[in-house]
């Protein structure tokens, strides 16, 4: 069977981190653009879960390095359940972004790779070392408009979860750090000495293809999912076509996956990780799929939010 719940490699940030995801969930508030945290899923979603929580990570399996995300601002909280981390690196060197010419027409949002290999992860780690990442950091003061952006690091098995506020265009852009405005330059509004400015360096390093880590080439690819983690409710979508896909699987989606505790606005919310078969005869449904398509199963209509995993979430 494929339904898993959440392994204990993505619950990375603590409790605080959730609650400030989750504050007024029934319409567009401050919450996070993107979740570190899925809510949890019960054993059995589907019949029985190919892993636990409790089970120790496959040999050889990748774990986290880091994971950069995205919290606060002005974001309808639904509008995060499909997002994707700004970037994600793998102890086995692959880094994960989302893919720059991607459409906001697909369901599941597209991600690129690189692979650096293990040599790359491990100057990656140092220079999140060297950056001041392996230890709880935070600056820029509060912006509730436009958020903070969040690190989580795993250094030695010790997870540390930094966050800086985002001023402006982020790295490289106006208002990036080290330029007027933005974290670390003239008229920041975190202190010189704060992290953001070695963090946001480090951000941009991630994110820029050109950057192999020492590998003598690491060329972007196209990321297919090893999983999903689906989000859905009751409801019409609102696909001006009238388009809609029957749910494939053998468990309906009124019984599929857990409650998600709170709702996020949504009535009836569940969340559910499929992997394996399952994901092999979702995968196709879901390229065809919109952000608009209704799903039905057992005579209702559904909506759905999906969002890809990466490996080191199953490496448990």
């Amino acid at each position: 069977m494929s339904l898993l719940p959440t392994t204990a490699s993505r619950r990375l940030v603590p409790a605080a981190s959730l609650a400030l995801m989750l504050a007024a969930c029934g319409s567009p508030s401050s919450s996070p653009t993107s979740s570190p945290i899925p809510p949890a899923v019960s054993p059995g979603a589907s019949g029985a879960p190919s892993g636990s929580p409790s089970a120790s990570p496959a040999a050889g399996a990748p774990g986290l390095l880091l994971e950069v995300t995205s919290e606060g601002g002005f974001i309808n909280p639904l509008a995060t359940l499909s997002t994707v981390p700004t970037v994600v690196v793998d102890t086995d060197g692959r880094i994960y972004t989302p893919a720059v010419n991607a459409t906001a027409a697909s369901i599941v949002a597209s991600v690129e790779v690189r692979d650096v290999g293990p040599q790359g992860a491990a100057r990656i780690l140092d220079a999140i070392r060297a950056a001041g990442l392996d230890r709880e950091r935070s600056g820029g003061g509060v912006a509730a408009d436009t958020g903070s952006t969040v690190f989580t690091a795993v250094v030695d098995g010790s997870i540390a979860v930094s966050r800086f506020v985002r001023a402006g265009g982020g790295p490289g852009g106006p208002g990036g750090p080290g330029v007027p405005g933005g974290i670390g330059g003239p008229g920041a509004s975190g202190n010189a000495d704060d992290g953001a400015a070695a963090a946001f360096a480090l951000l941009a390093q991630l994110t820029d293809p050109a950057v192999t880590w020492g590998a003598a080439a690491a060329h972007e690819t196209s990321y297919v999912p090893v999983g999903y983690r689906v989000f859905e409710a009751p409801g019409d979508a609102v696909d001006p076509a009238g388009a809609t896909i029957a749910w494939p699987l053998a468990t309906g989606l009124a019984g599929f996956g857990a409650p998600a505790v709170p709702d996020m606005g949504a009535t009836g919310l569940r969340s559910g990780v499929v992997t394996g078969a399952d994901a092999a005869a979702l995968a196709p449904l879901l390229a065809t799929a919109t952000p608009d398509t209704a799903f039905t199963s057992g005579g209702v209509a559904y909506r759905l939010w999906v969002r890809p995993l990466f490996p080191d979430a199953l490496g448990g």
